[in-house]
């Protein structure tokens, strides 16, 4: 069962993967739906490296 909180981190995460995707390039984009496509379920956006990085690089720059 999930609370509030575990579903608040859910939104927020699906709302970062969104503006991800907005950001990366027609061909990056294209990258990511063949990723989909071979891997299936086994594909998460959210534990890939650019998206890991995006984010660690978004981090350092509201701080700064």
């Amino acid at each position: 069962m999930q609370n509030d909180t575990d579903t608040d981190i859910i939104i927020n995460n699906k709302e970062e993967i969104s503006k991800y995707i907005e950001e990366l390039s027609e061909i990056e984009r294209k990258m990511i739906n063949i990723a989909e496509e071979i891997l299936g379920s086994s594909f998460n956006i959210s534990r890939s490296l650019g998206f890991i990085e995006w984010k660690n690089k978004n981090k350092k720059n509201k701080y700064n």
